[in-house]
């Protein structure tokens, strides 16, 4: 029986997706954008992207949904006090899969919040960049999490080369609380 196998709904419709970006201040080159430019520009920008596919939630046989997604965010960075750059980012997120449980996909409502400031004295080779982050998952079929991030990077020549450490909480509703320490080489 080809249904006994069957884990989720498949779909051959293609996932559609289209986005947006407004700077306000600087231009962001091209299609990819940096959520961080280390001072070389002041970012003011808002955008949204949304997602659509047919058919491809479910794991019951003959009862499909659709699943779809949409997000809205805004960056801010400038500089401050002759020369430390200031960043604030948040988003918000909704995903939807037609209230059908669906490996590999999440119904609920998500957001994140950040705050960072690097200092423009350096430090030996590079810069130190304090950062704090906040998020929350609120899923409609499993337990909702957040976390607390803060530390600091350690900024050598932008994302070409960069040190972190971190230290982090995570909790998922039911479970115990989650503590964290991440220690990160960038090099590119």
């Amino acid at each position: 029986d080809d249904n006994a196998c069957h884990t989720s709904a498949t779909s051959d419709q293609p996932l559609l997706a289209a986005g947006f970006t407004y700077n306000f201040w600087d231009r962001e080159s091209g299609y990819y954008t940096s959520s961080d430019y280390y001072g070389e520009k002041e970012i003011l920008a808002i955008g949204s992207v949304g997602q659509f596919q047919q058919g491809v939630t479910g794991t019951v046989p003959g009862s499909t949904g659709d699943f779809s997604a949409f997000s809205i965010d805004a960056l801010m960075q400038k500089k401050v006090f002759g020369g430390d750059v200031l960043t604030l980012e948040g988003a918000y997120y909704v995903y939807d899969t037609d209230d059908l449980v669906t490996p590999g996909l999440v119904q609920g409502e998500s957001y994140f919040i950040l705050a960072s400031y690097m200092f423009d004295h350096k430090i030996g080779i590079g810069k130190f960049q304090p950062v704090v982050r906040y998020q929350n998952f609120d899923k409609d079929f499993a337990p909702d999490a957040e976390e607390w991030s803060a530390g600091t990077n350690y900024i050598i020549k932008g994302h070409d080369a960069r040190l972190s450490a971190i230290y982090s909480e995570f909790k998922e509703d039911g479970s115990d609380t989650v503590e964290k320490f991440t220690a990160g080489v960038q090099l590119q």
